[in-house]
């Protein structure tokens, strides 16, 4: 995450106005997010949040074996 935004967030500011200021968009929240800003549209919302989901299935799995 670029240290510009960081500090806002450390300072107490929400991501999504943050974000909006930073990529000079309306609405980052409801659209792409941080992650589609941050990698130009090569990953999605969805996309990240199924590989972290996968991630967490496979670590529980792993626990029970």
């Amino acid at each position: 995450m670029p240290e510009e935004i960081a500090v806002r967030l450390r300072n107490g500011e929400e991501l999504g106005p943050v974000m909006d200021d930073f990529s000079q968009k309306k609405n980052v929240r409801k659209k792409e997010g941080a992650i589609g800003i941050f990698t130009n549209g090569n990953v999605t919302r969805d996309e990240m949040f199924l590989h972290v989901m996968k991630i967490l299935i496979g670590q529980y799995e792993y626990g029970k074996i």
